[in-house]
This record gives structure tokens, C-alpha cells and sequence, in this order.
């Protein structure tokens, strides 16, 4: 005997759907941290004025790029597995924020239910980000281990990225 079938449970597919969207942003704030780690280990002393401005500079085009950007400027730091992996995650969380929900959804006379594996297709999705995640956060533990106190010297903004990412844990 099977269990409640879970695309017709529409709060379950929704939260789903939810976890995994929630997932891909953690990963793309997460590349955020990655970036401006590796913008400090290129500048290890970075306090004078003319750093300041490249500071502002980098902080500025991290503000404007999307997550694709950033993970291809990161990408000679990634292996090939974890670029693959992210360029996957691009194309399904773009998938997903478009019309994929409304175009699972059917009406019936029980009321609305999701497509067959709706639900398994999200809960897959939110697994296979979240290993993306953990790859991403080792990576991020590591660079700030690297730079160590250096990191305070940083301004502000540059701080909180990083700080931000290692608080979601």
C-alpha cells in the first residue's frame, strides 16, 4: 500500500518549491562571498586609499553581475564537477522561476494537484543544491581561514558579504 500521493498535496509541492528556490539563493549568495574572498587574497593589505577605490570598484561590478557572472569569473577556481553543477543549477532555478509551477498544475473535481513527480523533481532539485552549497561553503571556510585577520581590515560591505554567507549555516 502507497502512502498520499504528494503533487496532490499543494501545500507539500509548494514548500518544495520554496526549500529548492531558497537553496539556489543561498548558493548565489555564497558566490557573492566566494568573489569577494578572492578579491581579498589578491590584495592581502589592501588599507590604502587607492585599494579603497578598487574596493568600490570590485563591490560595485559585484553588485551588477548575476550569479552566472560571478560563477564564471570564479569558474578557474572551480573544478569542473562544481561548474557543471552550477551551470545546472542556473538553467533549473531559471526553469523554475518561470512558469513551471502554473505548468504542472491541473484542476480536478478534488481540487488542484501537480503533475506525477512534481514533488520528487523539487525535493531532487534542493538535494542536488544543497551539495552545491556545502561544496561552495568548504571553499569559503577555507579562503577566510587563508586570510585569517586580514579580513577586518576590509571595508564594510565586503565584510558583511562574507559574514553573511558564513552565518547561514
Amino acid at each position: 500500500m502507497t502512502g498520499p500521493d504528494p503533487d496532490a498535496d499543494v501545500e507539500l509541492v509548494l514548500a518544495s518549491y520554496g526549500r529548492a528556490m531558497l537553496t539556489a539563493q543561498v548558493v548565489e549568495q555564497y558566490l557573492d562571498a566566494l568573489w569577494t574572498l578572492s578579491f581579498g587574497e589578491q590584495r592581502p593589505n589592501a588599507h590604502g586609499r587607492g585599494d579603497a577605490k578598487a574596493w568600490r570598484r570590485m563591490l560595485a561590478a559585484l553588485e551588477e553581475a548575476t550569479p552566472r557572472k560571478v560563477a564564471r569569473a570564479l569558474a578557474p577556481q572551480l573544478d569542473k564537477q562544481l561548474t557543471g553543477q552550477l551551470e545546472d543549477m542556473f538553467r533549473s532555478r531559471d526553469l523554475l522561476a518561470g512558469s513551471y509551477l502554473r505548468e504542472q498544475v491541473r484542476r480536478g473535481s478534488s481540487g488542484p494537484r501537480f503533475d506525477e513527480g512534481t514533488h520528487r523533481r523539487l525535493v531532487e532539485l534542493h538535494e542536488r543544491w544543497s551539495a552545491v552549497a556545502r561544496a561552495l561553503e568548504a571553499m569559503i571556510d577555507r579562503a577566510a581561514e587563508k586570510l585569517g585577520d586580514g579580513i577586518a581590515a576590509w571595508p564594510a560591505e565586503a565584510r558583511a558579504a562574507v559574514e553573511a554567507a558564513q552565518k547561514r549555516r
